[in-house]
């Protein structure tokens, strides 16, 4: 199987509780706390995964059985901006923060920015972007001057109506900018920011903005992955963050649905290697604007999308979420502010609930992604795995491809059998119910169509087969096995709990014996009294269905039976 990793930032959602907050004027900055008080705010499924379970986090109550790992996470860069934030994550600390110009650019800058592109400058302040085209814009297309600002980070923004600048040009206008902005002038980012509109009343942005940024001073966990032939693919302003170093593939988005719709998309997709997501509109559309409401809504709108993405993950897929820096839209700046940031991780191959505490350094994310491929882990931060000098009271190791398929025979889920003791003893079988919320998820479906595909479920026998959500059985749709479980003869049902606790559909008569996926198998649990509940994988419980008899899939496959 491929790996799969999907590492999504949100952009600005920062958790406060910044140690060195004070450096930057931002004490008491907390972007999830100041969205947590909004009535717009809905995310199951990041409080699922644990996100007010993470240190220091006491806007909401705990989840109790957290299904993600969770950690907090403390810059060490010196910023607070979207280009030393995502350094830092793919494995670079910068120790000198990028320059800043509070007080406007200097003249010899503009000078030669002006000599270069043959047009005026207005503004050359830190300003709101909004405000900007707001209070310059009409000069603006009267005389053809550029709108140049900046603001608390190392951004050079030029800004221009769509009209009297094409944006193509514009564009052009910033490769220049982005030739001029080097040593002393060396900023994180030029950006151009294209606007529609005939007066201050009706000016607009447009989805054109466009990065500008630096390279990178050092190679990053793209890099590697790179030269290690895997696949780095870009969503968003990723590309545009890194230059392009590190990036195999760029796909740029509208907004943060956009990038969402996209994400499912390579979710759907085969490669192999990184998925690297920015959601840019938590920061540029409501943070930058101070809109609580906009920017819960917007996380609300996020969590939506991650309750479709989360099923659709494979055996071998990690999906990270995390934040590049703040940007807490109840305080009355409208820059970002310096702030720890939330890790979320999930997938097959980790452990649930784990609390991995404080981190020192976004870039122990760069080192995870790195040893998760199998690469050298030569970045700041260390990787979410146990120290590589850790003492353990006693190492348990288990071969998994010499572990026998079992079968729980009734009435306790502990009474197993293997699954040649399970043949030997021939039971025959009434129904067989695969799936639910146990065994219900895409892999689980995966496997029992393998089994099922191209087979009759036998004479006599009731087979339901239960997707454990509505998520999954869509993509059961998509990927054709529905069509596969109907051939067979099966029954698919929507999610449901009704067969696995005896309350409708598939409830056993007195003598009837049932497979099942489930995880209980007491006394009466699926019916009468004198039923019987066996519990089994998903591919014994198919193959027994087919051959009527308790089985294993091996005994189908190889035609035993």
């Amino acid at each position: 199987m491929k790996k799969r990793l999907f590492l999504i930032v949100l952009d600005s959602f920062g958790i406060g509780g910044a140690l060195d907050a004070a450096d930057f004027n931002d004490e008491g900055s907390d972007t999830l706390a100041a969205v947590y008080a909004s009535s717009k705010l809905n995310v199951p499924n990041l409080r699922k995964l644990g996100l007010y379970n993470i240190e220091g986090v006491q806007a909401a109550p705990k989840e109790a059985a957290p299904t993600g790992c969770f950690a907090r996470l403390q810059e060490q860069s010196r910023g607070k901006d979207t280009t030393i934030g995502h350094w830092e994550i793919a494995g670079i600390n910068s120790e000198k923060p990028l320059p800043v110009f509070p007080e406007g650019f200097p003249t010899a800058l503009l000078t030669e920015f002006e000599k270069r592109t043959g047009r005026g400058v207005l503004c050359n302040k830190p300003y709101s972007g909004t405000d900007a085209i707001r209070d310059y814009g009409e000069e603006h297309m009267r005389t053809g001057a550029l709108i140049v600002y900046t603001s608390a980070d190392s951004v050079f923004q030029i800004a221009a109506n769509e009209a009297v600048v094409p944006v193509p040009e514009l564009y052009r206008y910033c490769e220049m900018a982005r030739e001029i902005l080097t040593g002393d002038w060396a900023m994180g980012r030029v950006i151009a920011r294209p606007f529609e509109g005939t007066s201050a009343a009706d000016f607009k942005r447009t989805p054109n903005r466009h990065d500008y940024s630096l390279l990178p001073p050092a190679p990053t966990v793209l890099d590697a992955l790179q030269s290690a032939g895997k696949d780095v693919i870009g969503v968003g302003k990723i590309y545009d963050i890194f230059a392009g170093k590190g990036v195999a593939e760029q796909i740029k988005t509208k907004n943060n649905n956009d990038g969402m719709r996209v994400t499912l998309e390579l979710a759907r997709r085969d490669f192999e290697g990184l998925a690297f997501v920015n959601l840019v509109d938590f920061d540029m559309v409501y943070g930058h604007r101070n809109d609580v409401d906009g920017y819960a809504q917007a996380l609300t709108d996020f969590d939506v999308q991650l309750g479709k993405l989360l099923p659709l993950l494979r055996e071998d897929d990690v999906l990270m979420l995390t934040a590049d820096h703040g940007c807490d839209p109840a305080t009355p700046s409208t820059d970002h502010s310096r702030e720890n940031v939330p890790m979320l991780a999930v997938g097959a191959p980790l452990r649930e609930g784990v609390d991995l505490g404080t981190r020192l350094s976004f870039g122990c994310i760069a080192n995870t992604v790195a040893e998760y491929f199998g690469l050298p882990t030569a970045y700041a931060g260390k990787s979410f795995s146990a120290d590589s000098d850790a003492v353990y009271s006693r190492e348990i190791v288990l071969e998994l491809d010499s572990i026998p398929l079992t079968v729980a025979f009734p009435h306790l889920p502990e009474n197993t059998k293997s699954i040649s003791q399970a043949e030997a003893a021939d039971v025959a079988i009434d129904q067989a119910v695969i799936g639910s919320c146990t065994n219900g998820r895409m892999g689980d479906m995966r496997a029992a169509a393998s089994i099922l595909k191209g087979r009759q479920v036998a004479e006599g026998v009731r087979c339901i087969v239960i997707p454990a959500t509505q998520d999954v059985w869509k993509q059961c749709v998509a990927e054709g096995l529905m069509d596969i479980f109907i051939d067979a003869g099966a029954v698919v049902s929507a999610p449901t709990c009704g067969p696995c606790l005896g309350g409708y559909m598939g409830i056993l008569a007195e003598g009837e014996r049932c497979i099942s996926t489930t995880n209980r198998n007491f006394v009466g649990r699926m019916g009468h009294v004198k039923s019987e509940v066996y519990l089994a994988s998903p591919a014994v419980a198919a193959a027994s269905a087919i051959a009527g008899r308790i089985c294993g899939p091996d005994s189908i496959q190889e035609g035993k039976i």
